[in-house]
């Protein structure tokens, strides 16, 4: 930049210069689609993303037309000269575009939506860059609602690329796009995903045109369990077709080994009064009817207090796990999981806030069947229990592998509420619940 050493940049303008520059990448992108694109849904995305990316642009040059009127611009070819560029942000922008200028329908749907992918992840990283290093607040404020906007239409991106034969909430991290083209051999193809893997249950297929396999069915994980591994064979020129399927770790098991700890004593806790505990009463010998009623409703009070127990730890169990969820699907931190934009993004845009939804609503039915039963002591709020805690484990199965691998087979996720249903976790009975009531409760 002449006039200026690069490192001599205030931090806000060279902010505002690299933003202007990649909002216009996105906006020439985004011009592409008419014409190309068959698919009203892209269509739809890149107008809308044309539009909010023009209004910052707006914004931007006014901010430094108030701060920095008198500095050079930084033009395209300093932007990827600079040292402490990272790598992909140098990609070929001017290659990449002459591709997606020759695509059409479905082809240019696929890489225009990777572009954009690629496109909003930089975003993302100078926001959450300039969040702590800006110096003007204004700055500051820009990339905050720059990150939910970018976080937002990520997941929109996402949802429309959906790829194929996906059993996973991973999502790659691509080094090339879709139907580029490699100029040397690869000996191995890397798989680069944002969350830990599974050591088992994920399959990576290389096929070349005529459909044949011409991977060493060698698959392995490294760079702690997040970049899956396949050796490949001597490669002529041609096109190769990749098909992967990976099953994420699951980062909630103490979570959730808390949450069913809860649920089977609340579920146990409703069966012991309902099949053991009042019948055992009624048919023992010797006891009057006010000695009846007095045993039952000590057991009752103790199954009270037991169950707001339950609840409070499944509530702190069910907060807990969304916040964990939203770190790791928008890739932040815990204190930034907290914001609400972010949470409604899970909530809203992720498979995870159905199932979670209907997890806190079961919640809020047996806090309020508990709050009624000491007044009203009626067989059918036990059996309401029953059935809400039945649901609450149907919302468990969804959030889990179970909810990942019903995509494909979707008796997977019925099998695996009657497992905890019927056995529990890991073959433990939900009996287990029972038992418990039964040494704390029995009349």
């Amino acid at each position: 930049m002449s006039g200026m050493k690069m490192q001599d940049m205030p931090y806000d303008l060279h902010f505002i210069d690299m933003m202007v520059m990649h909002h216009h990448q996105g906006i020439d992108m985004a011009k592409l689609v008419d014409g190309r694109s068959t698919n009203p849904k892209v269509k739809a995305f890149a107008a809308k993303t044309s539009e909010a990316q023009q209004k910052d642009l707006d914004e931007l040059r006014s901010l430094r037309d108030r701060w920095y009127a008198d500095k050079p611009v930084m033009d395209m070819s300093q932007m990827h000269n600079m040292p402490d560029m990272k790598m992909d942000m140098k990609m070929d922008m001017e290659g990449e575009m002459a591709k997606l200028r020759a695509a059409k329908g479905a082809a240019f749907d696929r890489m225009f939506l990777d572009m954009m992918i690629h496109h909003h992840q930089m975003a993302l990283n100078m926001s959450k860059e300039a969040i702590t290093k800006a110096e003007h607040a204004e700055i500051k404020e820009f990339a905050r609602r720059g990150l939910t906007q970018q976080q937002a239409e990520l997941a929109e991106i996402t949802k429309l690329r959906a790829p194929a034969r996906r059993t996973t909430k991973a999502k790659p991290k691509p080094k090339t796009t879709t139907n580029e083209t490699i100029t040397q051999t690869p000996g191995k193809l890397e798989l680069w995903f944002n969350e830990e893997l599974q050591s088992q249950f994920n399959s990576v297929v290389v096929t070349d045109e005529s459909g044949r396999r011409v991977d060493k069915n060698n698959i392995s994980l490294a760079e702690v369990n997040k970049k899956v591994e396949i050796g490949l064979e001597d490669l002529a020129d041609g096109k190769y077709t990749v098909t992967w399927k990976v099953l994420s770790a699951d980062k909630l098991s103490i979570i959730r080994w808390i949450e069913y700890v809860a649920m089977m004593s609340l579920f146990g806790g409703f069966i012991f009064q309902l099949l053991i505990a009042r019948p055992s009463v009624r048919k023992a010998d010797g006891l009057l009817d006010a000695d009846q009623t007095a045993v039952l409703q000590s057991s009752m009070r103790r199954f009270t207090r037991s169950s707001w127990v339950g609840i409070a730890v499944l509530a702190v169990g069910v907060v807990t796990a969304l916040i964990v969820q939203t770190s790791m699907v928008l890739d932040v931190g815990l204190v930034q999981a907290f914001v609400p934009s972010n949470l409604f993004l899970v909530l809203f845009k992720t498979g995870f806030g159905g199932p979670w939804f209907l997890q806190a609503m079961m919640l809020v039915v047996v806090a309020i069947i508990i709050l009624m039963f000491p007044r009203w002591r009626r067989p059918w709020l036990l059996w309401a229990g029953v059935v809400v805690m039945t649901v609450m484990f149907l919302a468990v199965s969804l959030m889990g592998h179970a909810g990942a691998i019903a995509m494909e087979w979707r008796s997977a996720a019925i099998s695996d509420w009657l497992h905890l249903v019927f056995a529990g976790d890991n073959g433990k009975s939900n009996f287990i619940g029972v038992w418990v009531d039964d040494c704390c409760f029995s009349p």
